[in-house]
């Protein structure tokens, strides 16, 4: 793949692999508003991800239009293995991956990548060489009307919403009101109010609160909230009860945020906000709702199908494949192995300081851990 620096836009067409602090300003601005899925877009991967591309490979068309995007960045491990890590969802082929690894005199590259859904009677994806299964992104496909969605769900929910709707009407003396902004009319203390009502309900299930890191979060992402987000809001006389925040990019909208006030938990507002939020998206013309990042009951009750997302190990070298998925496999569990020896230290050093009170700990725990090994 040849490199160019900071050269005159528009590039010719072929493959190029770019540093991204070498674009010139009509690459960037190109490159920006080049019509790519938001997963694989310049805002997703450099603005979204906490750790953000250092490089992309486009391949531009004879017309000076970029076709595709696929971001990345650079490391070494223990000072002489090079990774290519790719951020987002690259619309590359195997073939396309080993050369980029090639050309950057690379060893391994450790792409995501996005499955189709596995629906009832169909067999489940086949574990293929070098691949880990890490969550899944919840996708409704939504209809043309508000009517026919609501139509779409399960009898249950179809009666409960309106239901919910017209109690919390009646709890707040029909104050209630939806409130939408876009862009730049997007208040950033909305978001954190949001993700502070998250982490509340977290810190009261014993979870760690996490309010300070996740406001900055939402802070470090502000120009992208500001080019596309969405925030709907559930308000009673000025007073923020739940919502959503969420991006919208073309005809798809991506669920960011969702939550409500923990004192009203029993006023089921995060699924009247989730509701409410559609309807409106389906107003503004969106066809899919990415639900993301991982299998929750309610998001399967709003329409949305399971799509595995997995990460993929390539490489020239075939035993190194084995090898790197490896390597990630055991830090992707090593938080959650210390996260269960903590609490089975927990449970131990609360009992009682006598030696029978420490025998039916340990019991205990060796029954978790059996419970664990079952599912």
């Amino acid at each position: 793949m040849p490199e160019a620096g900071s050269q005159a836009w528009p590039l010719k067409a072929g493959v190029h692999d770019l540093a991204l602090a070498e674009l010139s300003p009509q690459a960037q601005t190109a490159l920006s508003s080049a019509t790519l899925p938001w997963l694989s877009s310049l805002g997703f991967c450099t603005i979204y991800d906490e750790s953000p591309a250092q490089r992309v490979v486009l391949e531009i068309m004879e017309d000076g239009c970029i076709q595709r995007a696929a971001f990345y960045k650079e490391r070494t491990w223990l000072g002489f293995l090079r990774i290519l890590e790719f951020v987002g969802f690259p619309e590359l082929t195997g073939t396309e991956i080993l050369q980029a690894i090639k050309s950057r005199k690379s060893h391994v590259a450790v792409v995501q990548r996005m499955e189709s859904p596995v629906t009832s009677g169909q067999l489940p994806h086949e574990k293929s060489f070098g691949r880990i299964e890490i969550t899944h992104d919840v996708i409704a496909t939504l209809p043309g009307t508000k009517e026919r969605y609501l139509e779409s769900l399960g009898k249950q929910k179809r009666q409960q919403l309106p239901r919910y709707w017209r109690r919390l009407q009646r709890e707040f003396n029909d104050q209630i009101s939806l409130s939408v902004q876009t862009g730049h009319d997007i208040r950033l203390n909305d978001i954190v109010a949001l993700v502070q009502f998250n982490q509340t309900r977290m810190a009261a299930k014993g979870k760690e609160n996490a309010s300070m890191a996740e406001s900055k979060k939402q802070a470090r992402r502000w120009p992208l909230t500001q080019a596309q987000g969405l925030l709907c809001k559930i308000e009673a006389n000025g007073r923020l009860l739940g919502g959503t925040f969420n991006y919208v990019h073309g005809d798809e909208a991506f669920l960011i945020v969702i939550a409500h006030d923990p004192q009203l938990e029993r006023l089921n507002i995060g699924n009247l906000g989730l509701w409410k939020t559609i309807e409106h998206l389906i107003e503004i013309g969106i066809k899919r709702y990415h639900l993301f990042w991982g299998r929750k009951l309610y998001k399967t009750q709003f329409g949305g199908l399971d799509h595995p997302v997995v990460v993929q190990v390539i490489s020239p070298h075939r035993w190194l494949v084995p090898l790197w998925t490896a390597h990630l496999q055991f830090w992707r569990q090593l938080p959650r192995g210390m996260r269960f020896l903590r609490s089975r230290a927990s449970r131990i050093f609360s009992r009682a300081p006598s030696r029978s009170s420490v025998d039916h700990s340990e019991a205990q725990a060796d029954d978790a851990t059996s419970a664990v090994d079952r599912r």
